[in-house]
């Protein structure tokens, strides 16, 4: 049985099954499982796509978390806390709430 394609059906094959007749006389019995070609590209690119948005998002608050002078880590607020034992008040190294160094 040969398949005809009319104007926007945009299918493709995605698995070939081919089951084997017993019976004598008869020929192998062959099925075919179709999906739309949207269907296939949508699922495909889906991961992609989710992984490139988390990407600039993350991207974003750590710009944003240097620029306002926090802890890339936890968000702690690093502008005010001085380094222990300095009467000069320097900036500690590490974040005093995670142990993340600056």
């Amino acid at each position: 049985m040969r398949r005809i394609f009319r104007a926007g059906d945009f299918t493709t094959t995605i698995a070939r099954i081919r089951r084997p007749r017993i019976e004598p006389g008869f020929s192998d019995a062959v099925r075919y499982a179709t999906a739309p070609c949207w269907l296939l590209a949508s699922l495909t690119g889906a991961w992609p796509l989710t992984s490139l948005a988390l990407f600039f998002r993350r991207r974003a608050r750590v710009r944003q978390r240097t620029r306002a002078g926090c802890c890339l880590h936890c968000g702690y607020d690093l502008r005010a806390t001085p380094q222990s034992g300095t009467a000069t008040g320097a900036l500690s190294p590490n974040c005093p709430e995670c142990g993340t160094p600056r």
